[in-house]
């Protein structure tokens, strides 16, 4: 298990018309960009009337889990891990 973080970061998303898909390819935190090399698991969650965007990514040995509020359209860093 990672530290809990329960950040607001700044990520960049890159959207692919083809295939309908959106998905995080840069992660600004303390400074730092990372860049996604990898993303595992995407799924969504229903929290009241906000819909909430989950991703499991990792850039070289840094794992992260990133939320994204669809209401106020901020973006979370709510866990990190190293290998």
């Amino acid at each position: 298990m990672g530290e809990i973080i329960d950040e607001e970061v700044s990520v960049d998303l890159a959207y692919d018309c083809k295939s309908k898909t959106a998905s995080p390819w840069l992660v600004k935190w303390r400074g730092r960009t990372y860049k996604i090399d990898k993303i595992g698991l995407h799924h969504q969650v229903w929290d009241g009337k906000t819909l909430f965007h989950y991703f499991s990514v990792c850039a070289q040995e840094t794992f992260f889990k990133l939320s994204f509020n669809t209401v106020n359209l901020h973006w979370r860093l709510d866990e990190i891990s190293t290998r």
